[in-house]
């Protein structure tokens, strides 16, 4: 009987038969049988690799902003006259982080072996997604890698900004609600219970707030152990849901693009990250069906990345990027508009930048609004949520004193 080895499994970066960027799971019993089936599948493998050594690399901390500044470092280096290989020694040998000198090192060494450029940055795809490839490819084809790696990092530090203060604008928020919570809980299992002790020395019927209130200390008190399991079961199903079944995403995704005060800013902020890619990678010499295809990857919403790839096999049966965009009714009239006109015109780019640079500023109009009403919101309900149980523990010694 022969025999039969477990099967593992592996991750995989590689390209089709067409050419393009893919990535997945496979299982094989070994290294060299998971290559096998991938070819059989028509792939070409660029990086594999077992679990333990994805795990490895997904717990390499690299910063987005590590990523930026290095772009504009190579670019710059690059434009002074350095070569490639010395260039990356460089900026590896002096960074203090030393998961990004790892990175930058595997780089080096996957280039001097002979690895294309391009399939160089791909077997990191957690710090180099399909569009930094693709334009690092395209400029090293034009000729232009100096000028493309400063359009990355232009790309890049924009992107940052704009995650900057959608991030600031969710935390604010977000902290105090957690604090306020904390308080509340705190409230409940200490403070409530001594004054329960001080009121059952009265003898007196207590108002029926205090008494609502005294029963939901009990009710946390006796089951604190129950509530606080199901609260991190419940965050730990959430954080696996999400990982393993896009339909909780893309639920998550529509939700967030329906939610009021921070829907509209979700949305522009998508967009505008849509036509800053599109345009970036156009603008380079990528054809626009295989911008769209790297757009896809970087949305940042299920939603936008299914409409994106509708909009690609539009174009490729015949459809305009303008007819293709209405269709999918998730772009704003303004986007529509500038697009219809760059079309037409042969400035796409031009008017895709145009209006990245209009929703930006938008988008940073419409958190500063937020921030300003959403304090006095926070304050108020801060104030009806303490006040409220502080009125609660002392309506009785207030009604003591009535009658004495």
């Amino acid at each position: 009987m022969p025999e039969t080895h477990p099967l593992k499994q592996f991750s995989w970066i590689g390209r089709d038969a067409a050419g393009q960027v893919a990535q997945g799971r496979i299982e094989a019993a070994g290294e060299a049988a998971a290559r096998v089936l991938l070819r059989q599948r028509g792939i070409q493998a660029i990086t594999l690799q077992p679990p333990r050594a994805a795990r490895e690399a997904r717990q390499s901390r690299v910063r987005r902003r590590e990523i930026a500044f290095f772009t504009r470092q190579l670019g710059t280096l690059l434009k002074a006259g350095i070569p490639l290989l010395p260039a990356l020694r460089v900026i590896g040998r002096g960074h203090d982080n030393p998961g990004f000198t790892r990175l930058i090192g595997q780089i080096h060494d996957d280039i001097a072996s002979g690895c294309g450029l391009a399939d160089a940055f791909l077997r990191h795809p957690k710090h180099f997604d399909a569009l930094y490839c693709h334009m690092l490819a395209a400029g090293e084809h034009g000729g232009i890698l100096d000028d493309m790696l400063e359009q990355l990092a232009i790309y890049q530090e924009k992107s940052l900004a704009l995650r900057g203060k959608l991030r600031a604008a969710a935390t604010y928020p977000a902290a105090v609600l957690l604090l306020a919570v904390g308080i509340t809980v705190a409230m409940l299992l200490w403070v409530i219970p001594a004054f329960e002790d001080m009121f059952s020395s009265f003898g007196a019927d207590l108002p029926a707030l205090t008494k609502t209130l005294i029963a939901a200390s009990h009710g946390l008190a006796n089951n604190s152990l129950w509530l606080g399991g199901g609260v991190l079961g419940l965050v730990a199903g959430v954080s696996i849901g999400w990982r393993r079944y896009a339909s909780l995403r893309r639920i998550a995704d529509h939700i967030w693009l329906r939610a009021p005060l921070f829907g509209p800013i979700v949305r522009r902020a998508i967009l505008a990250r849509w036509c800053r890619t599109v345009a970036t990678l156009f603008a380079s010499g990528v054809p626009l069906v295989d911008a769209l295809g790297a757009t896809s990857g970087v949305c940042g919403n299920i939603i936008y990345a299914d409409a994106t790839r509708r909009i690609q096999t539009a174009i490729q049966s015949g459809t305009s990027l303008t007819r293709a965009m209405t269709d999918s009714t998730c772009f704003s009239p303004l986007v529509l508009q500038m697009a219809a006109i760059g079309e037409e015109s042969g400035t796409l780019d031009r008017m895709l930048i145009k209006v990245a640079d209009i929703l930006e500023d938008e988008v940073n109009r419409a958190v500063a609004s937020m921030s300003t009403l959403i304090e006095p919101i926070i304050i108020v309900t801060l104030g009806v949520l303490i006040g409220g149980m502080v009125i609660a523990m002392y309506l009785p010694i207030f009604k003591l004193g009535q009658v004495v």
